[in-house]
């Protein structure tokens, strides 16, 4: 998918890592002279950028809203480009597709998550994953990072990332 794209459209999405107008930076409030506008998913006034990300982050883990396509689509740019756990890469339209086909779990947990001001209105979020079966076992974990743009008054993804941890192999049986 992603030779289907090629590299131009990889370079606009670089591009618009620099946008012209600045946004208020990472550690700062939101407040009434700078509002973040009142997303789909649970806009909380008064709240830290990265809080609001972390908390956009968990809401898009949640199976509930990955299948609502309106909810993820409003979060997602229209140059978004994923390259997801499995080695495959989504654009916008591949991954509303493909969330409509998960099958139904717990939401994941987010761990470890992290902020990195890349540039005025970019943020890089990074955290660690951890899937969960039905019965709310750890299944698998993952490290995630979305590269997050404040777009027409709201805060968008324009790239994610998924690299699945490997599981630490069992120490071999002792010998007596």
């Amino acid at each position: 998918m992603f030779c289907r794209t090629g590299p131009l459209r990889v370079e606009r999405a670089l591009a618009r890592l620099c946008p012209a107008s600045p946004g208020p930076p990472v550690g700062r409030k939101l407040t009434a002279e700078q509002p973040e506008p009142r997303a789909a998913l649970n806009y909380q006034p008064n709240m830290h950028i990265a809080d609001h990300l972390k908390s956009l982050e968990e809401q898009l883990l949640n199976p509930t809203i990955r299948r609502d396509s309106k909810a993820v689509a409003a979060h997602l740019t229209d140059d978004f480009l994923e390259f997801g756990g499995s080695g495959r890469a989504f654009d916008k339209a591949a991954i509303l597709e493909a969330l409509q086909a998960e099958p139904p779990r717990p939401p994941s947990l987010l761990t470890d998550f992290k902020t990195r001001e890349l540039a005025p209105n970019v943020i890089l979020a990074t955290y660690k994953a951890t899937r969960r079966n039905s019965a709310g076992e750890p299944i698998g974990q993952s490290w995630r990072s979305s590269i997050w743009m404040h777009v027409n008054g709201q805060w968008q993804i324009t790239f994610h990332q998924g690299t699945p941890i490997p599981r630490a192999p069992n120490p071999p049986a002792t010998q007596k």
